[in-house]
């Protein structure tokens, strides 16, 4: 068993004895979604796989968090804007502003010495930075940041 998974365990039975009811339905439906790839994978997946799940758990709330805003929800957006920071307690320790500024010049520069331009260059740079700082920064900002620094 996974380190993240066993921490994400406790976590339930933690909550459950403290009686914490958003936090546990949280939890829940991470851990469900966790062993729904390991049975669709017939495996049990790494922390790495377990964080890209996460990842794309809080990215789920942060766009259902704006559509709700959007439409003058603002209890239902309290209630997602909660569920991301119980999600992001399972994340790595987010980068700094200048770790990520430096992560996309060393791949910008990487990507210009192989003579790539245009739109490839945006993928091969996205790609670069996503294996360096997967579940650390938020990637629609770094995309955005590659976007002004190609365009």
């Amino acid at each position: 068993m996974s380190t993240l998974k066993e921490r994400l365990s406790d976590e339930v039975k933690a909550a459950m004895r403290a009686k914490a009811t958003e936090r546990l339905g949280t939890l829940r439906l991470l851990t469900a979604a966790v062993k729904q790839k390991e049975v669709d994978e017939r495996r049990e997946l790494s922390d790495a796989e377990i964080v890209a799940i996460i990842e794309k758990q809080v990215k789920q709330r942060r766009e259902s968090i704006a559509a709700y805003e959007q439409a003058g929800r603002t209890e239902t957006a309290e209630q997602e804007k909660a569920e991301v920071v119980v999600l992001q307690e399972f994340l790595p320790q987010a980068a700094d502003a200048a770790e990520i500024a430096a992560v996309i010049d060393a791949a910008v520069a990487e990507v210009s010495a192989q003579g790539v331009t245009g739109a490839p260059a945006m993928g091969k740079v996205m790609g670069l930075v996503k294996a360096k700082l997967a579940g650390r920064a938020d990637m629609s900002e770094v995309s955005r940041e590659i976007k002004a620094r190609l365009g």
